[in-house]
C-alpha cells in the first residue's frame, strides 16, 4: 500500500539523501517485523544471527573472538547470548583442535531445526511480498555492492 503524502517522493531531497532515508526506514521494519517472528521461536535477533553465521558462513564454527567481530557485538555480549543458547541446547562449545584453551562454537541440530523454522516464518515477511524471486536476487547483488566499500565488511 502507497502513502499518497510520502515525503520521500519530494523532487527536492537529494537522491543520496533520499535513499539513505529509505534505508533507514526499511531496516527499521524489517528488524521490528523479524523481531516479532523470532519471538514466536523464543529466540532473540542476535540468536537468529548466530545460528545464520554458524549454518550459513562458517558451518565448522567460530571462535568466540571471530563471532562477536562478524556479528559486530561485543565478546562479552556474546557470551551471555551463547550461555542462554547452549542452554536451550542451540549450540554448544567444543575445544578447538588447533589453540589451546579456544573453544569452538558450533551449531546444534536443534539449532538447524530451529533456523529452519524461523526462515519458513521469515521467507513470508510482508515487507518482501513484492519482490519475486529475481528482484530479491538483485536486491541481495546490490546490497552486496554497497557492503564491498564497508571496512571488515566480513572480516
Amino acid at each position: 500500500m502507497k502513502r499518497k503524502d510520502n515525503i520521500l517522493e519530494n523532487e527536492k531531497i537529494p537522491l543520496f539523501s533520499k535513499t539513505l532515508m529509505h534505508l533507514n526506514i526499511i531496516s527499521r521494519r524489517i528488524l521490528r517485523e523479524c523481531e516479532s517472528e523470532t519471538k514466536k521461536l523464543g529466540l532473540t535477533i542476535i540468536q537468529k544471527r548466530v545460528l545464520d553465521a554458524l549454518i550459513y558462513c562458517k558451518p565448522e564454527g567460530f571462535s568466540q573472538n571471530e563471532l562477536a567481530r562478524f556479528l559486530f557485538t561485543t565478546k562479552s555480549n556474546l557470551s551471555g547470548v551463547l550461555d542462554r543458547m547452549e542452554a536451550k541446547e542451540l549450540v554448544q562449545r567444543i575445544n578447538s583442535t588447533s589453540k589451546k584453551n579456544q573453544k569452538i562454537i558450533l551449531v546444534t541440530s536443534k539449532g538447524v531445526e530451529e533456523q529452519k523454522k524461523l526462515y519458513k516464518d521469515l521467507k513470508t515477511m510482508k515487507i518482501f511480498s513484492s519482490l519475486n524471486d529475481d528482484e530479491s536476487k538483485q536486491l541481495n547483488s546490490l546490497l552486496l555492492k554497497l557492503g564491498e566499500n564497508i571496512e571488515d565488511w566480513f572480516f
